[in-house]
């Protein structure tokens, strides 16, 4: 379903709706008929990934590629200091990719009918619009600062990309723009890599249990919604309850050795979509999140071996100073766990090719060990604008 018919766009009076085609690349423009006069806008889009060489979707690596699927442009009008949505949206189509790539451009050419004043563009694109609430910009009301997304009910986020522009006028004189808007992750990236998982625990009760998965999970502030411009991220609830991010399940047939209590699987020298080069007895997960605030004295991510629905270990994730307490950023990638860049072409291990898209070129994948304790490491890719390094503090 392409985003446009998704979204909820206010359906003011006297609204038109007309297409205009540039390049190869449709579009669909909805704009109000107020007064205005002829402005032909050239559009040059540009989605910056970080990353264009190699595949690995899901997240599986810090790789910093998109695949973006859906994409509107809403006008902003100043009014009294403020930007403020006027009802006029462009349904852009070029963004439509049937597969992951990277950094993407692309030029478009639309004519359109605007009222003298200073305006600002405000770009968003989807990976898929079904993860995201409709967006519903009330004309006159929502300010470029105050808009934001959500997610749907039950779901988890995924690609988010948006950007907005400089200050544009709009008068006697005005014939064309020349409008250039890049688009950044808004999402932030998780990954979880993990080895030597326990097969049975220890539960309260002192029997013991099998584990049947291990779950990233995050606090309740976080992944429910985010400013679509950069600004103070987010905050929900009180941080009494977290919600599951992502997650690796055993099922009874599961492959373990009993003797060494863990779950076993063979090394993957050569990967490939889907399944990725990853050390032995290790298994690996992915997932994005939406920016948020910190909560003070409240963990924002953990780490929990689960026995059914009964918690038997927990870690909280930490940074490097053991501050558990931190903001997700938009546009950071945070692995828990090392997991190094696989070949573009074969899946294969490629410690050694000095990549600029991993942060740490030649080393060896690290995926956690979570049959001892120890401090689980998040690392953050420069691709994604910033790099950090949490862990994991004393189990629960």
């Amino acid at each position: 379903m392409r985003i446009g018919r998704l979204f909820l766009l206010l359906a003011v009076a006297g609204m038109t709706t007309f297409t205009a085609c540039s390049n190869d690349d449709e579009l669909t423009v909805t704009e109000s008929t107020e007064q205005a006069r002829p402005v032909t806008l050239d559009f040059d889009f540009n989605l910056s990934a970080g990353g264009l060489k190699r595949a690995g979707r899901p997240l599986y690596s810090s790789q910093a590629l998109q695949q973006v699927n859906d994409m509107m442009v809403y006008v902003f009008k100043e009014n009294s200091g403020s930007y403020t949505y006027t009802g006029t949206s462009y349904d852009i189509t070029a963004f439509d990719n049937a597969a992951a790539t990277g950094d993407e451009n692309h030029s478009l050419e639309i004519e359109t009918a605007l009222t003298d004043g200073s305006y600002k563009f405000l770009a968003v694109g989807l990976e898929d619009a079904t993860t995201y609430s409709p967006i519903a910009f009330t004309a006159n009301t929502t300010t470029l600062e105050a808009a934001e997304i959500q997610l749907a009910d039950a779901q988890k986020a995924g690609e988010f990309f948006a950007g907005s522009t400089n200050v544009y006028a709009v008068n006697a004189e005005t014939q064309s723009l020349g409008v250039s808007i890049t688009l950044t992750r808004v999402v932030a990236g998780v990954l979880g890599y993990f080895k030597n998982v326990p097969y049975q625990l220890i539960a309260a009760n002192g029997s013991m249990k099998r584990v049947t998965k291990v779950a990233v999970q995050l606090n309740q502030n976080a992944n429910k919604a985010a400013f679509v411009a950069p600004g103070t991220e987010l905050t929900f609830g009180d941080g009494s309850a977290y919600t599951e991010l992502m997650s690796i399940a055993f099922d009874d047939q599961a492959a373990k050795d009993e003797a060494k209590n863990i779950y076993t699987c063979a090394e993957v020298t050569t990967g490939s979509e889907g399944n990725p080069a990853k050390v032995e007895n290790s298994f690996l997960v992915g997932g994005y999140s939406l920016p948020c605030a910190a909560l003070t004295g409240k963990a924002t991510m953990k780490v929990v071996l689960y026995a059914g629905d009964e918690a038997l270990k927990t870690y909280p994730v930490q940074m490097e100073s053991s501050q558990t307490d931190f903001a997700l950023s938009r546009n950071t990638f945070y692995g828990i766990g090392h997991k190094e860049a696989d070949n573009n072409t074969t899946g294969e291990k490629d410690p050694d090719d000095g990549d600029e898209d991993d942060p740490n070129p030649g080393e060896e994948d690290d995926p956690i060990d979570l049959s001892k304790d120890q401090i689980i490491t998040i690392t953050v890719n420069a691709n994604w604008e910033a790099i950090h390094d949490l862990g994991l503090g004393n189990a629960e």
